[in-house]
């Protein structure tokens, strides 16, 4: 018994009275090449780099995998494809005083676009400097910690906006222009002294004003004076 292979055991039997396919029709099939190969960088014009690769020119763009920015000098890994030349790895770059190693998630014709750093856990570690810039920056955390021997905020506002505030430290030093506090209600505790130094100082009370201590002194170079519709001693 003669064996059929596959095409012949399911092909249909075809009429050729009745043939849809025209005599001499040979069907295209796009085929895709793809080469790869390396290259130096000589120069680069917007998003495309110029690039020498086998004694050949090549204009090359960075391909979205290619987080690390090409720099010029750079040697570089290419994928030839049919759709252009992409830079897909920077492989060798040489040291430089001012090289600086640059994460590029722009697209590839420099625009900005959002990126997202999606883990479990994500550590961030600097040997020397750890250093953002924006034009804003947010974070969202259920909890907060910030851990250092000294922390600087320098800014021209600084705005908060809690349900509640808890500090606590050895020593709190402040200086101001000018101080302003409003509230509703205060409550100062000192627990051991609590001194007042100032060229001048001014109270106003609406309604009452009660001191109350164990002993009181007033002590004046001059005058000690005391007005009021009726005052009241003893």
């Amino acid at each position: 018994m003669e064996r059929q292979n596959k095409s012949q055991a399911f092909a249909a039997p075809h009429d050729t009275a009745d043939n849809h396919v025209a005599h001499g029709f040979t069907p295209t099939v796009m085929e895709t090449t793809v080469e790869r190969s390396t290259g130096k960088i000589i120069d680069q014009d917007g998003a495309f780099f110029e690039i020498r690769s086998a004694g050949k020119a090549l204009s090359a763009s960075r391909a979205v995998s290619c987080l690390v920015k090409p720099e010029i000098d750079d040697v570089v890994a290419l994928l030839e494809t049919n759709e252009g030349v992409f830079v897909t790895d920077v492989l060798l770059r040489p040291e430089k005083d001012s090289s600086t190693l640059t994460l590029d998630l722009s697209r590839t014709d420099g625009s900005p676009q959002e990126a997202v750093l999606s883990a479990g856990s994500l550590k961030l570690e600097a040997e020397d400097r750890l250093e953002a810039s924006g034009r804003q920056l947010g974070f969202k955390f259920e909890n907060i910690l910030m851990s250092g021997s000294r922390i600087a905020l320098v800014g021209q506002r600084l705005m908060t906006s809690m349900q509640e505030i808890v500090s606590q430290a050895g020593k709190l030093l402040a200086t101001y222009d000018v101080s302003s506090t409003r509230a509703k209600n205060r409550i100062d505790t000192v627990s051991d002294t609590d001194q007042l130094k100032a060229g001048a100082i001014q109270s106003q009370a609406e309604t009452v004003s009660i001191t109350q201590a164990g002993s009181s002194i007033i002590v004046a170079k001059e005058d000690v004076r005391m007005d009021g519709k009726r005052i009241t001693m003893g």
